[in-house]
């Protein structure tokens, strides 16, 4: 059975996909500030006596790349996927291949922030294109 006019234009909108997934990755690559994350999961935690968990060492930290809700690279991309840009919480918009989770800490300069949320941000065709963390100040991380 030969292709039909679907199988063409299904490949034309994941070609698409993967267009946008490159582009996105190369100014985030070019136009983002250098952030390190930590891992929740694999810091040391302990239990405080009012049952708080408490951090004692967050092991060690992965470098990467984002672009902050704030700055013109941010809203530059966010037109292009059509992402609202008011919010009180810092955003920012890392690679589609990092490895993030809620409750995770980002440093940027030299502010800790508690990772709140994290969204994949979808081509049309679903093809994960990056990621938007929504960030919290946390002086305690």
């Amino acid at each position: 059975m030969g292709k039909s006019w679907g199988d063409g234009y299904k490949n034309s909108i994941m070609g698409i996909g993967e267009t946008v997934r490159t582009t996105m990755r190369a100014k985030i690559e070019a136009l983002g500030d250098s952030a390190s994350l930590f891992s929740y999961s694999s810091s040391t935690k302990t239990e405080t006596e009012e049952g708080d968990i408490s951090i004692t060492d967050w092991k060690t930290s992965t470098s990467i790349k984002g672009i902050s809700g704030n700055d013109f690279a941010y809203r530059k991309i966010s037109s292009l996927v059509g992402i609202d840009s008011n919010t009180s919480d810092r955003i920012f918009i890392i690679k589609d291949s990092v490895t993030v989770a809620e409750r995770d800490k980002i440093t940027i300069e030299s502010d800790n922030y508690e990772v709140r949320e994290v969204r994949e941000i979808n081509s049309t065709n679903s093809i994960i294109v990056a990621k938007r963390l929504v960030l919290i100040k946390n002086i305690n991380y």
